[in-house]
């Protein structure tokens, strides 16, 4: 992702892989941000360490 433009790509493969979660569960980003901040199982499953952001965050993401 560095080599498109994309930085800092560490945020930006997290900020991927929720908008992959919602949209592979039908749900929104915002329930999938909670829920991963929540569930140690699904920080696990996803190999998300933390998530440092919230959900606005990602939208300005998915905008650009």
């Amino acid at each position: 992702m560095a080599k498109q433009g994309i930085k800092p790509a560490v945020k930006a493969g997290i900020m991927f892989k929720v908008v992959l979660l919602a949209l592979f569960f039908s749900n929104y980003i915002s329930y999938v941000v909670s829920q991963i901040k929540n569930r140690e199982d699904l920080r696990n499953f996803t190999g998300i360490v933390d998530v440092p952001f919230d959900y606005q965050v990602i939208w300005i993401f998915i905008q650009i």
